[in-house]
């Protein structure tokens, strides 16, 4: 029987630098991409900081759309 440690630690989430070493895009490219919906819509922190959540990227990626989209960045 497996073990387990309790419920699964929580992602942190994913920032803009991380999507942009990904894409291989600017900032304002991860921006733009947010704001017209092409990426899924980030949160914002008490900075302003976009900030998006590991399992709405990972839909994201996995729809049709999202992989088109990650074929022609990568």
């Amino acid at each position: 029987m497996a073990q387990t440690n309790g419920p699964a630690k929580a992602l942190p989430p994913v920032t803009v630098a991380d999507l942009t070493q990904a894409l291989k895009a600017t900032e304002a490219n991860v921006r733009w991409w947010e704001g017209d919906g092409t990426l899924p819509k980030a949160e914002r922190d008490t900075h302003g900081n976009l900030l998006w959540d590991v399992k709405a990227l990972q839909e994201w990626a996995s729809s049709d759309a999202g992989a088109k989209f990650i074929a022609r960045r990568v």
